[in-house]
Parts: C-alpha cells; structure tokens; sequence
C-alpha cells in the first residue's frame, strides 16, 4: 500500500471534487509541499475520522484542547490561519474560522491534500498557513459498495456503510456512518488528579452520525454536473479540565454541520476549461454550562445556554486557459458569505456577518526541459455586513502574492524554491466577540500577514523515495490580547513571530513491504515587543513519525504506527506561568486477515505502550485501546 504520497509528481484525474483544477501542469506550479494521502492508505489506516487521515504528515501536529476540540497546527500555524475545504467547500465555523475535523467521518474519504507553505493563489485569502483539502469518494459505474463493523474494549461502536452505482452518463452514491462511545478509559498508570480519578474519563461520552449523497451527471464528453450532500449530526460532551481549579462542566447535546454544493465542469471550444462550485454550508450547535460535576443545575453565574446557528452561502469559479505558449493559466473568483447568529436559543438571536471576494490567477512558464517557474497573486476584500448593536468597520483588502521555481536535475532528481506574501482576515470572533464581558471588542482589527520562503528537493530511485526541505516564515501583525485594565482585556495586532524548520522524508516499497520515515524539526519563536516569553504554545521542537507495512502469505497484512513529539510548551492557566508538557511517545499495532476474496477480520491496539500523557494542559488522553473490526467490498 501507499503510505503518504509527494504530489509534485502526480497529476490526479479530476473529480467534480477537487478545489483547484490539475491537469498537465508543471509540478512546481501544482504545490511544492504537497503531500496526499491516497484512498489504499486511508482504508488501510482504518481512520475513522478526517483529523486521524493526517496524523502522520510531517508539518502537521494534532492537540486536544479544553473544549474536547481536535485542532492542528501546520508548521507552527495555528488552524484559524489555515483553510480547510470538504469537496471545494470552505468548511470552517463562520464565527471563529476553526472547525474540528474529528467531528468530520471518514467513511467515504477518497484522498487528502495537505497543501503546506507557500501554496497556490487560487486557495485565496486565509491561506496563511496553507490549505487541507478533503477529497470524498466519487461515484463509480456499476454496483460497488462496503461495509465496515468495529467494536473496542472501551465501548466503542463503530460502522460505515458505502454505495456506489451508475452507468456511463449518470452515477450515483450513498453513505453513512455511525460513532458512539459512552467514556473512554485512561492509562493504568494514570494518577489521580484534581477533577479526574483515573479509570473511565470523566463526561466524556459522545455519539457521531453521518450520511452523504452525491449524484454525477455526464451531459456529453464537454459537460459534467455533481450535486453533493452531506449531514453531520453530532452530540458530545467536554471532559473537565482534570488539572485546574477553573475546571468546566460543558455538553454539546447538537453539533450539526450540513452542507449542499452544486458542482461543475465544462470544457468549451476555445479550448477554456471553467470549474464551479456553489454551495450552501448550515452548522448549528447547542453548548449547556452546569454548575457542577453533576450537570443537573445551572444555577451559578457561569452556568448558561447557547447556540449557534450559522451559514455560509457562495459561489467558486475556476477557469483554465492557455493565452501563452509557456504554459497554461489558471483563476479564481470567489464570493462567501459568512452569518454568525449566537444567543441563548434558538431563535434568539445576536446576527454578525461578512461578504468576501476573491480574485486570484497563476501562470506556469515552462523555460526548458528541466526549467519550470509559476507565478501568481491574488486579491481579497472583506466587507463588513451586519454587527448587531456594534459599530462596522471599513472593508478591508489583501494583495498576496508567489513565485516558484522548480529544476530538474536529471529523471530522479529535482529541487524548488517557492517565495510568498500571505495574509489572513480577522474572524467575526476576534472582531466582536466580548467573551462574556471579560473583552472589548476591537472592529478595527487588521489582517495578520506572513513572508515565507522554501527550498526543497527530491530524490527517486527505483524503491527509494527521498524528500527535503527548509523553510521561514516572518508572521507580523498577529492578533493577540492585551490587558487594558478593570479586568478587561482586548485584541489587537500587535504581535509577530518567525516560524522556521525543516523536513526529512524516506519511503521504501516493494511488492510485500513498506516504510515511510519522516522527521520535523520547527522553531517557532515568539518575536513580539513585548513577550512574556519566546514560546508558542503547543508547537513541538521535534515531531518523528515511522509507518511500517508488511504482507505475510498474502493474506496476512501487519501495520505498525509510531510517533514521537517533543520539546513543547504551554502557559499554565492557572499560575500564568510557561512550562513544558510531556514528550509523547506512541506505538499503534493492528493485523489484517483476509478470510475470503471480499472479507476481511483486523485487530488494532492503540496507544500500545498505555503511556499517560497529556495533550494539551489538564487533558489526559486514552490509554490502551483494543479494536476487533471487519470490512466487506462488492
């Protein structure tokens, strides 16, 4: 199988999916730090959700926060700063830019892209950090279909079910998933703390549900049309700080996101190509605070009701031409819409919104054989709409702006620079947000920008895979908070940071066995007047992580997983103090038994080792976890 795959060398077919158009591109001029992960690595991976199919890419690092979110950062950016897209649709929470992607099943996941550094204008404005593109599966002619069961020793129920079918002109499929856990259990060498005691983890129970439509239509070989559906329709609950004195007793009884999207592709005489996308994004979620561990009453003053009831609505539009013989050239013109409604239930309403434009375009030049250069820009505008009973500010613009240049050394060797000019838009949150009344809220916010440069290369010989790379990134303007007295405090934009690293990749294949090695070294130095300190919180020194892949008697598939993260840092909240966390040392096994063509029976242990440790400050995670499952295809 196919662990992670460098697609400077590949050129995937189009699938009505994607939010950039590859076709006979330059790899340059694709993304120099591209990395996929493939369809056969997702299956074999078994990953249950979005954030589990990007674990092991090196840049990236996963934490949970106190609100039982998963959030990433990617080379030192945090998530807000980067955009992540579900079938072409801008998937983040419209109040404050994030969304969970472990709240997003990976039942019909068919690829991932994580696009780092200095990636394509077309993505658009809030690329600051890069992009995450979540590709689901197309829907294939003839009857095809799967269904998985698995069953861990925490209690925890898993399933998907996948249909597929169509004929030449018209294709359409099915899926659906089901994630239920009434607690999950903690290392046995975990030692009682504050709020937590050990064994199961404290209100930590959840239920996900999934289902997606999507239905291709070929109108003749010049057009096609796609309508996607998708429903998610979580509960959860948070797990009380198990460290803290100001420990939190929260639920999420609804977490729903649903999304439509009509898509397209035509190809017209002239030889233009022309993608669009137009969507419409609803997420809606219920958060209880109770006053105590019982989480019967709410009676005390930071006990509350709330909801969010949100949408964006937009359009995207991708046309592909060829006006110079160098090389081909590609564009984008966005709109969104962003409303954020916020009250203490449904129907209640404080409203905040924001229109944004985007206009981008690249140019591949093809110099030589074994030159190859792309250049682009792009400009964003935000408009202020609506802001309750608070002032609007004036519309803001960003000019961003890249170039790269790729050589090819000979047939297995190449090398790349990539310079860029990136920035990012303040979210409704950090404009208007009072937090409770602790913050005054500051719409005159200006966007955070970065200057990034990168250099890498590659090496291919026959087995072997090898990648490099180095990279700076000089971020000024970041918003951060300022204390302003009477217990108050607010944002402005007065921080910077240099984020600087680089990364190691070995792949090994042959017909029967794999390795994949990869190591991540980040500096991450906070450069603000002001710091309390040179740390950014949560960004690993070290990150290493090995997959291992052998095939015994052809019907036997063993996998190994490990990852080591080291040398980070964490302000404590409740002495304000810097410290640092536990290094993470993880091991993941599983075997995989073929018993008929179809059928398949597997075994995985994670967390193999039962280490106790600490995700982010006051959040202990899972200790050994054993899963029985089986997979059926037609």
């Amino acid at each position: 199988p196919v662990y992670l795959v460098d697609t400077t060398a590949i050129r995937p077919r189009f699938t009505l999916s994607e939010v950039v158009v590859y076709g006979e591109r330059n790899p340059v001029s694709h993304d120099a730090s591209v990395y996929e992960i493939s369809q056969a690595r997702l299956q074999n991976l078994n990953v249950r959700n979005a954030r589990e199919s990007m674990e092991y890419v090196p840049g990236i690092y996963f934490s949970k926060t106190f609100r039982n979110e998963s959030t990433f950062r990617l080379r030192g950016f945090e998530q807000r700063q980067i955009s992540v897209f579900l079938n072409g649709i801008p998937v983040s929470a419209p109040y404050n830019g994030v969304i969970d992607v472990s709240q997003l099943t990976g039942a019909d996941l068919h690829s991932v892209r994580v696009s780092r550094g200095s990636s394509s204008m077309l993505y658009g404005g809030n690329s600051l950090g890069g992009s995450v593109n979540l590709i689901t599966a197309p829907p294939e002619q003839g009857m095809s279909g799967s269904v998985r069961l698995e069953r861990s020793d925490h209690g925890r129920t898993f399933g998907t079910v996948n249909l597929s079918g169509g004929t030449d002109r018209f294709r359409v499929s099915a899926s659906g998933s089901y994630d239920d856990a009434d607690a999950f259990r903690l290392p046995s060498a975990y030692d009682p703390t504050l709020n937590e005691d050990g064994e199961e983890r404290e209100n930590s129970a959840y239920t996900k549900k999934h289902a997606g439509l999507k239905f291709h239509y070929l109108i003749n070989s010049s057009h096609k049309v796609g309508i996607h559906y998708n429903l998610t329709r979580n509960r959860y609950n948070v797990p009380p700080n198990a460290v803290s004195s100001w420990a939190r007793y929260w639920q999420f009884p609804l977490w729903q996101k649903q999304m439509m999207s009509l898509n397209s592709e035509h190809v017209f005489a002239s030889g233009v190509r022309l993608r669009t996308v137009i969507y419409e994004d609803r997420y809606k979620n219920k958060l209880r605070s109770f006053d105590d561990d019982t989480y019967s009453s709410q009676n005390r003053g930071y006990a509350f009701d709330s909801v969010y009831d949100d949408y964006t609505r937009g359009i995207n539009l991708y046309p592909k031409f060829r006006i110079l013989s160098a090389g081909y050239t590609e564009g984008a013109l966005t709109y969104k819409k962003d409303v954020h409604r916020e009250g203490p239930s449904f129907g209640d309403y404080g409203v905040y919104s924001t229109g944004m434009w985007i206009a981008g375009i690249e140019q591949d030049f093809n110099i030589s054989n074994r030159l190859n250069m792309v250049i682009g820009i792009n400009g964003n505008y935000l408009v202020p709409t609506q802001a309750e009973d608070l002032q609007l500010r004036d519309p803001l613009t960003q000019m961003n702006g890249r170039m790269g240049v790729e050589y090819q050394v000979n047939k297995g060797v190449s090398g790349y620079v990539t310079i860029s000019r990136k920035s990012r838009f303040p979210t409704l949150k950090e404009l208007y947000s009072s937090r409770l009344g602790r913050n005054i809220p500051n719409p005159e916010l200006e966007s955070e920008t970065s200057l990034q440069a990168e250099v890498g290369g590659k090496y291919i010989r026959n087995r072997i895979q090898l990648s490099a790379s180095v990279y700076k990134s000089a971020v000024s303007d970041l918003i951060g908070n300022v204390v302003v007295g009477e217990g108050k405090s607010q944002l402005q934009n007065i921080n910077s940071a240099s984020l600087a690293g680089g990364e190691i990749g070995i792949q090994y294949r042959t017909a029967s066995h794999s390795v994949y090695l990869n190591y991540a070294y980040l500096d991450a130095v906070n450069t603000s007047d002001d710091r309390p300190s040179q740390h950014l919180e949560y960004r690993p020194v070290h990150r290493m992580n090995g997959l291992f892949h052998i095939r015994l008697f052809q019907s036997i598939d063993l996998d190994a997983e490990a990852s080591y993260t080291a040398d980070q840092y964490f302000q404590n909240s409740d002495t304000g103090d810097w410290e640092r966390l536990n290094d993470i040392f993880l091991v993941n096994l599983k075997a995989d038994y073929r018993i008929f063509e179809k059928t398949r029976l597997y075994i995985g242990f994670d967390n193999l080792l039962d280490r106790a440790y600490f995700s982010e400050y006051g959040v202990p995670m899972p200790g050994r976890e054993m899963t029985l499952g089986m997979k059926y295809g037609f």
